[in-house]
């Protein structure tokens, strides 16, 4: 499947969910904002989002896999300006302040964010060194480059 092909199945499977918190919402638009500030990152965000679909299997509910996924090269500034108010999302990509506390969720959630969290780390995922941009209402500074591609990286083939 092509980068763009996954990029069109993230955002039809977002439009048609129905989440808490408007989710989907924040979603499409941590998309718009990839889309016109690293293209390279949303195609690996959608790619993370599609493993992590398929990781989870047909007995799971895929959202939280999903949003993970979607979620999972956003740096920590971004998952502070675009997860603040989805907590579980933010606890599976390592958000930080914005975790889950350990006692406040049940034994099944718990285990649930180990799951995603532990299939996230087994993607190997990049970091970004500079992020072109952490505020969903600000463009990106010209003198920033794209990152290098993605598809040299590992666990991005």
């Amino acid at each position: 499947m092509t980068d763009q092909k996954r990029i069109d199945w993230a955002a039809d499977i977002n439009a048609r969910w129905i989440c808490h918190g408007h989710l989907p919402e924040t979603a499409a638009r941590w998309m718009e904002h990839l889309r016109s500030t690293s293209p390279m990152r949303l195609a690996a965000s959608a790619r993370h989002a599609w493993d992590l679909v398929k990781a989870a299997g047909d007995a799971c509910d895929p959202k939280p896999w999903f949003y993970a996924g979607l979620f999972s090269l956003a740096t920590a500034e971004e998952q502070e300006v675009w997860l603040s108010g989805h907590p579980f999302t933010a606890a599976a990509v390592g958000g930080r302040g914005l975790t889950l506390q350990p006692g406040r969720v049940r034994e099944d959630t718990a285990r649930l964010l180990t799951r995603i969290q532990s299939a996230l780390g087994a993607m190997t995922v990049p970091q970004p060194t500079s992020p072109p941009s952490f505020h969903p209402e600000r463009r990106p500074p010209a003198a920033l480059r794209e990152p290098e591609s993605m598809e040299t990286q590992p666990g991005f083939s």
